[in-house]
């Protein structure tokens, strides 16, 4: 009955908030770590405004670089043995037709020629990701910079930030750590393509019948995919440690991992915050975009005229592209978020361990994080004594 209904749901209503309760009391401090970390992202980006060019940056020299390696993988391509098919080749002509020649036209290729084809096609796809790779590296030293500058003694604003940190990062990335940065993104590159084999064949499969092998591909897919996600993780962990102790990858991402396993809960919770913020970035610039359109599609004369040679008749597929470009765009920017928060948690764990046991310490955190350094100081300092 519906009074049964209701009170189950009264009843999962009840434990879901007394849960959500237990989990604010037992892990209050990670979720104040977690919000601090917020906090102080949005003062970083807002004293470094040319992070928000970040991905602008990437996203340019990224279609770039594509645009000229394609270039040359179209000239690779058309070396191989072309061979002319006639039209008898497609449909039966007979005798009375003429059997016309040049119709459709293949390539050959000898077989270094296709280790060849297959080595550019694994550059492309290295390239593009070592390029994303530095961008990332930039946006994560700009901000350590900008966490170890102390605060002046008014507490409001940082002091000797240097001009211009985000260039600085990429300077600091193309000419130190470049060994580094490719190492860390040829991994994801192969990841990626033995995924997109691994999707490629379970299409070919599935097209073909073959339900057992289709299926095996897409279990591999999936495999490679999560695979893919984790190497992406300890790959992002580690460019933060590389920029702060200039190490080499391996022992970075040795290094990242223990300082942040004794903080697996705040990191738990400062995704989960930083994804909800991407999503909610996410509706509000697609809805406004959105709606942007429909406004001017509906309203404007040059789009209303049936006269007008802009005249728009049906503004609904436009106005649904407009929302898919700008949560696109709105995506791209609230990555930086995302890089920043993650990155200030990290440069937190490493000030905290650091300053150990000292009461008095250089002031790097914002408010919401000097509480809990200065807090830990105490209790260190109590246990010593």
């Amino acid at each position: 009955s519906r009074s049964c209904w209701d009170l189950y749901i009264g009843i999962a209503c009840v434990v879901v908030g007394v849960s959500f309760g237990l989990i604010a009391c037992f892990c209050k401090e990670s979720i104040q770590k977690a919000m601090g970390c917020v906090d102080a992202a949005c003062e970083c980006m807002r004293t470094i405004p040319s992070m928000i060019l970040n991905p602008l940056i990437a996203v340019t020299t990224q279609v770039t670089a594509l645009c000229l390696m394609l270039l040359g993988f179209f000239y690779l391509v058309s070396c191989g043995e072309v061979e002319s098919k006639s039209l008898s080749y497609f449909v039966g002509t007979g005798t009375a037709v003429p059997d016309a020649q040049g119709i459709g036209r293949t390539f050959h290729y000898k077989e270094e020629e296709r280790y060849y084809l297959a080595f550019y096609i694994f550059m492309i796809v290295w390239m593009y990701e070592l390029i994303g790779t530095i961008a990332r590296f930039a946006l994560v030293y700009a901000t350590e910079i900008w966490y170890f500058c102390s605060y002046d003694l008014l507490g409001g604003t940082k002091s000797g930030l240097p001009a211009l940190p985000l260039l600085q990062g990429f300077r600091v990335a193309m000419t130190w750590h470049l060994g580094s940065l490719a190492y860390g993104s040829v991994l994801v590159a192969f990841l990626r393509i033995f995924r997109a084999i691994g999707v490629f064949l379970a299409a070919k499969h599935h097209t073909e019948g073959n339900k057992v092998a289709s299926c095996a591909a897409k279990a591999c897919a999936c495999l490679l995919h999560f695979f893919t996600e984790w190497v992406e993780h300890i790959s992002n962990n580690a460019y933060m440690d590389i920029a702060m102790h200039a190490t080499d990858f391996c022992t970075a991402a040795t290094h990242a991992r223990s300082k942040l396993s004794g903080n697996t809960i705040a990191v738990g919770i400062l995704n989960g915050v930083t994804w909800v913020f991407t999503i909610a970035g996410l509706g509000t610039v697609s809805v406004a975009g959105a709606l942007v359109t429909h406004l001017s599609l509906t309203n404007a004369s040059c789009f209303t005229d049936p006269a007008s040679t802009s005249y728009v008749e049906t503004p609904g597929p436009i106005v649904i592209a407009a929302g898919i470009f700008s949560a696109l765009c709105a995506w791209t920017f609230m990555s930086v978020f995302d890089v920043v928060s993650d990155t200030i948690l990290y440069s937190f764990v490493i000030d905290e361990e650091h300053h150990a046991g000292y009461l008095h310490r250089p002031r790097y955190a914002p408010q919401s994080l000097q509480i809990l350094l200065e807090k830990h100081g105490k209790e260190r300092a109590e246990d010593h004594s």
